[in-house]
């Protein structure tokens, strides 16, 4: 079942589209995985209710939003062992933001959650910006002034974490990134990024990673 997106507040608890399935799903590997299978799913869709340029204009420092939305439960029966049934709960969430002068802001969040203890959490931020200076495009220009001077320069801020517990193990992971990228001459672009992680998990000890990348592309 599915329904037209109207642009208004109820598109927050009516869902776009709804849907049962079930059937039976057998996994041949080092053994055989044999199990019956129901899920039941809902989805939410909005587009541009509290930016400055909605209708309502709640919020100035954005122009328009997007917000899309999941929502799933599952069952896993065994088969000729409905004991031994797993439930399964997840959600998704992501938030668009456009900004003004081209930059966006990207979230989302989303969780798993299984009778049998295992469960996870995912969060993300993506910031994308625009601009004219960068120690790339000096680089650039070294190689020609005249026609390398209106280059397309492109930065994200992008930030994940998760953490979670999977066979008793509780872990955690961080990670941190700024990538720019600049376009130039129509058919190519460079682009240097740096990252940072950290990750934990229970008995297991801390990792740290720190990686520096820088590349080019043709495209024709």
């Amino acid at each position: 079942w599915s329904r037209p997106i109207t642009n208004s507040i109820k598109d927050l608890f009516i869902p776009s589209s709804f849907s049962l399935n079930t059937g039976r799903i057998i996994i041949k590997e080092d053994t055989i995985h044999d199990y019956y299978q129901t899920k039941l799913s809902s989805s939410y869709q909005t587009f541009n209710l509290f930016g400055n340029e909605s209708s309502r204009k709640y919020f100035s420092w954005y122009s328009t939003d997007e917000l899309s939305s999941s929502f799933e439960i599952t069952a896993k029966i065994p088969s000729g062992e409905p004991e031994n049934t797993i439930y399964a709960i997840s959600s998704y969430l992501q938030i668009l933001f456009f900004i003004k002068s081209g930059n966006s802001l990207k979230t989302a969040f989303d969780c798993y959650i299984q009778t049998n203890s295992d469960w996870s959490s995912r969060q993300s931020a993506v910031y994308t910006s625009s601009g004219t200076k960068s120690p790339l495009n000096d680089l650039i220009r070294l190689f020609n002034k005249d026609k390398l001077t209106h280059n397309k320069i492109s930065r994200k801020e992008i930030f994940n974490s998760e953490f979670g517990n999977t066979d008793s193990i509780p872990f955690q992971n961080y990670a941190f990134s700024h990538l720019c990228e600049i376009n130039f001459l129509n058919y190519y672009s460079v682009f240097a990024e740096a990252e940072a992680s950290l990750s934990h998990k229970k008995n297991k000890g801390d990792t740290l990673g720190i990686s520096l990348t820088l590349g080019g592309k043709i495209t024709y």
